[in-house]
Formats: C-alpha cells, structure tokens, sequence
C-alpha cells in the first residue's frame, strides 16, 4: 500500500505567527487565496448558519412580517452575517499560503466584529422585554427594563474583552477569551431569566383573574401555549454555553469539544425565534378562522332561508299555450 507522503510547511515562530501553531486558527495546509479560506469556512457550522439564518429571516421579514418584533429579528440576523464576514473573512485572509512569512501580532477586525456580536446576542433580552410589555408597562417592567440597559453594559464589556484579546493576541481562542465568553454568556443569561421570569409572573397573574371562555382571546393564552417552551430554552442554552466555557478552560480534562452543541444551537437563536414567531402568528390565525367559521355556521342555522317561488302564466292567445316560469330567491344574512 503507497501512502502519500505528509507535507510539512516550514512555518515561522515567534510574535505574529501564533496563527500557524497548534494554539492558532489556520488549518495545517493554509489556504491557496483568500475565496479558498472564505469557502471552507462554509465547513463549520456557527459560519454557514449565520448565513443561512439571514437570508431566512429576510425572507420572512419582506413576506408580510414586518412589526417592531421582526425588525429586532432582523437586525440581529443581519448582525450575525456581518460579524460571521468580518470574523471568518479576517481568518481567511491571514491563513493563505501568500501570508505564511507575514508577521500579524495585531487582529483590529476581531475587535470591530464583536460590535455585530454584541447587537446579536442582546437581542434576545430586548425581544423578550418587548414581550412582557404586552402584559403590562408597571413599575415591575420599568426596573426590569433598568436591569437589562445596565447588563447591557456589563455584556458589552465583556464582548470588548474578548475583542480586545482576540486582536492583541491575533488568535480567535486563547484562556482569556474563553473566560470572556463564560461571563459575557452569563450575563445574557441573568438577563434573559430576568424578562422570563416576569413574563411568566405576568400571564400567571392574569390568567388567574380571567375567566376561563375568555383566555382563547387573550395574547398570553398564545404565549403560554407557545413562547413558553421556546423562552425556557433559550434561557438553559445560555447557562451551559457559560457553564461549559468555564469548566472546559479550569478543567483540561474536560474536552473542549462538549460545548460545540450548545454553541451550535445558540448560534441559531434568531431562527429558532423567528420560527416561533411565525408559529405564534399560525395559531392565531387558524384559531380566528375556526371562531368566525363557527360563528358563521351558527348564523347560518338561525337565519332563515327564504324562498319564493312566483309562477306567472304567459297566455298566448294565437298559440294556446301555456308558460310557466319559475323565479326563485334565496336571502343568506352574511355576517
């Protein structure tokens, strides 16, 4: 059996060339140019789902989705396309066969492209405060609202941090961003358990003072139906994104590789989402239809169909015959 022999590239060390080690982000054999870097990229799951979760997100944005809600969607998914580019178009270009002998110890693009991450992220807790303003504008949602403009500022540190070590190390992982990463993630979970937990305060609250008919009418009848699931799981994805962060850093016997899922599916957030919300706006939809169509038919039994039926005879003196003509007339009272 001939096996082909292993080709090793004599990378430079030292300040710079991080990149090309085992610690680095470019891949054993460097990239022919900058398209062939941009396009494997497509291989990793966290690049192409952004990509594919933009271009979704604008579909159903200009098909008719375009409330307060949807533009949030939007911004964030759009967001994430532009720090996916930013952040794998960086690493493309400094991974090609042209710039092995090219010292880069400054990365300022990793820097700018957190700005994108950090309008992506927080989103989340921005959507779910605009949900709990459905239910009510009190003083509980105003110090809710408080909280989450102060983790706001508290979540983009830490982003920068993580910018800020990306670029002056030019390498996308390193310690110190993972543990960024732990506590930016924890901050968006603190937030998001915020405006979960006031949600579900919030539609507990009325639905235990209305009357069981008159839930099928109400925004929280749906939320409670739908939104809850959706709300709980974004909240726990979160906290093992952080937790796991945390632990594969502290303990090296823990594979690093154990977060991939849940970055994976928190990566996707806006989708999942958007998808809900379309759900949301399905069931609505459909349990209208079926009130107005019951609506309808009851209508329809009450109302009486009236019928009449005038024969006129046409006598023709020169024929002798007879014509009998049958009008009828039939009044539905429409609703």
């Amino acid at each position: 059996m001939v096996s082909s022999p292993i080709s090793v590239y004599p990378y430079p060390t030292g300040e710079g060339f991080d990149r090309f080690s085992s610690k680095g982000m470019c891949p054993i054999k460097p990239y022919k140019d900058f398209f062939d870097g941009l396009c494997s990229k497509f291989k990793e799951s966290g690049f192409n789902t952004n990509y594919i979760q933009c271009g979704l997100v604008i579909l159903m944005y200009f098909s008719g989705n375009k409330g307060k809600y949807w533009k949030i969607l939007l911004s964030a998914a759009i967001s994430g396309f532009c720090g996916t580019l930013i952040e794998g178009g960086t690493t493309a270009y400094v991974c090609r066969e042209a710039d092995i002998n090219t010292p880069r110890p400054h990365l300022a693009s990793y820097l700018f492209a957190e700005i994108f991450w950090i309008i992506k992220e927080y989103s989340i807790p921005i959507l779910n405060l605009y949900k709990m303003k459905t239910f009510s504008n009190g003083n509980i949602v105003k110090y809710v609202k408080y909280s989450i403009v102060g983790l706001f500022f508290l979540y983009s540190g830490c982003r920068f941090y993580i910018g800020y070590e990306r670029m002056i190390k030019g390498l996308l992982t390193t310690p110190q961003t993972k543990y960024g990463h732990m506590a930016s993630f924890a901050v968006l979970a603190i937030s998001d358990l915020l405006c979960s937990i006031s949600i579900f305060y919030y539609v507990y609250k009325r639905n235990r003072k209305l009357p069981e008919d008159s839930k099928l009418n109400k925004v929280d009848y749906y939320i409670k139906r739908s939104n809850y699931i959706i709300i709980i799981f974004v909240d726990f994805i979160s906290i093992l994104v952080s937790i796991f962060n945390g632990i594969t850093e502290a303990f090296h016997s823990i594979p690093s590789s154990y977060i991939n899922p849940f970055q994976c599916i928190k990566t996707c957030f806006i989708l999942i989402l958007a998808c809900d919300s379309l759900l949301f706006k399905y069931n609505i939809d459909i349990l209208t239809y079926s009130k107005n169509d019951n609506y309808d038919d009851n209508k329809f039994e009450e109302s009486k169909i009236r019928t009449n039926i005038k024969s006129t005879n046409i006598f023709n003196d020169n024929i002798g015959s007879v014509e009998s003509v049958d009008y009828i007339s039939v009044d539905i009272t429409q609703t």
